[in-house]
């Protein structure tokens, strides 16, 4: 039986995972509800640990951070694998063949990153430490909502490569061990900034977790799939995470 992917979603845009079920039609989901920052308790996650107290993260971005921990809680307590994905991601219909395959040639991988964002550069891994800056044509949600058919049912086989740095938060597999790296490393959140990957001399603002992971993907075993095996609709005005409180 496959792990269903896990679909982060807010209950109160029903519309959306609605949307998702229809594109992704022939993958197996799992809809988890997703927190919603304004209605958080912020003093309550300081004294737990999961937050720091200069934290100044946006209520959308504070619901992201918890709905995506608590599936790195449960990968720990389960011993599972989790695969997971917010709301407007269009997924690949062979990923499970893709995944199987890149499970077996990397044994002790931590997380793989199946979607991102187009429009922030990638950094990966080279030689003697140094990181080589990737950058992918980023495609307006219109011409995704257009041609995502095609992008579903491609069968091109994407390479994985040693992650440095990414932005988005739109599809990945994290494995027990690395949801365990990415509790350790990144909580309690905090504001610190990676560097941004085109010019290290500049910083990279702490938005949301998808920056915080990315401080980190250097300490784990992590790979970016290219050419990705999710895209995402990243739709700045329709975003539950920019405009949720």
């Amino acid at each position: 039986m496959l792990n269903s992917i896990k679909v982060i979603s807010l209950d109160k845009t029903p519309e959306r995972f609605l949307n998702f079920k229809k594109i992704n039609a022939q993958l197996p989901i799992e809809r988890i509800s997703a927190c919603e920052g304004a209605m958080l308790k912020k003093e309550e996650y300081i004294e737990a640990g999961i937050f720091s107290r200069e934290l100044e993260y946006s209520a959308g971005a504070l619901g992201c951070a918890i709905s995506h921990i608590r599936l790195w809680q449960q990968a720990v307590s389960e011993n599972s694998v989790r695969h997971i994905a917010e709301d407007d991601a269009i997924i690949r219909d062979d990923f499970y063949q893709v995944f199987t395959d890149a499970e077996k040639h990397f044994k002790d991988w931590d997380i793989f990153l199946w979607g991102y964002n187009y429009d922030w550069p990638v950094g990966l891994s080279s030689y003697f430490d140094t990181v080589s800056s990737l950058e992918v044509k980023n495609l307006l949600p219109d011409f995704l909502y257009k041609n995502y058919h095609a992008f579903k049912i491609e069968k091109k086989k994407p390479s994985l490569l040693p992650l440095v740095s990414a932005a988005g938060t739109g599809f990945y597999s994290v494995s027990p061990q690395g949801a365990q790296k990415l509790l350790k490393l990144c909580l309690p959140l905090s504001m610190e900034s990676p560097k941004y990957i085109k010019d290290e001399s500049l910083l990279w603002h702490n938005n949301g977790l998808d920056v915080e992971m990315s401080r980190h993907y250097r300490l784990m075993n992590s790979y970016i799939s290219f050419p990705s095996m999710a895209l995402m609709i990243n739709n700045y005005n329709n975003s539950t995470i920019q405009n949720e409180g």
